[in-house]
């Protein structure tokens, strides 16, 4: 499992932002954008982040590793 499971600091960022610091961080994780108010599976997938966002692209949730 990688050593870092989220990222506090891309809050209130875009999503392109956001992406960039994961990817380049972790290149093989799956990095899904996804609208805040969308319904997601609860399984773990130890190499999976999604990356909730607003209707204008900006993180609305820590980024977690799962």
């Amino acid at each position: 499992m990688a050593e870092r499971q989220k990222w506090i600091a891309q809050v209130g960022k875009t999503y392109e932002e956001a992406y960039k610091v994961i990817k380049d961080e972790f290149p093989d994780f799956d990095v899904q954008k996804v609208p805040e108010d969308s319904m997601v599976t609860m399984d773990f997938q130890e190499k999976r982040v999604r990356i909730f966002v607003n209707e204008l692209g900006i993180v609305v949730r820590v980024p977690r590793v799962g």
